[in-house]
């Protein structure tokens, strides 16, 4: 499972490295900011109900 929880977290840096790249825009990447923060979150409290 932690394989599992590994690969999401690779895939989401990913994902904000390429938006951060292809929009610099301040209010864009504070969002995405906010939102990986949430995922990491939900990720951490699933792990440990697991």
């Amino acid at each position: 499972m932690n394989y599992v929880f590994a690969a999401y977290s690779v895939v989401f840096i990913l994902i904000f490295i390429y938006t951060a790249l292809q929009s610099r825009r301040i209010g864009v990447l504070k969002q995405q900011v906010e939102q990986l923060a949430e995922l990491e979150q939900d990720l951490r409290s699933q792990k440990q109900r697991a």
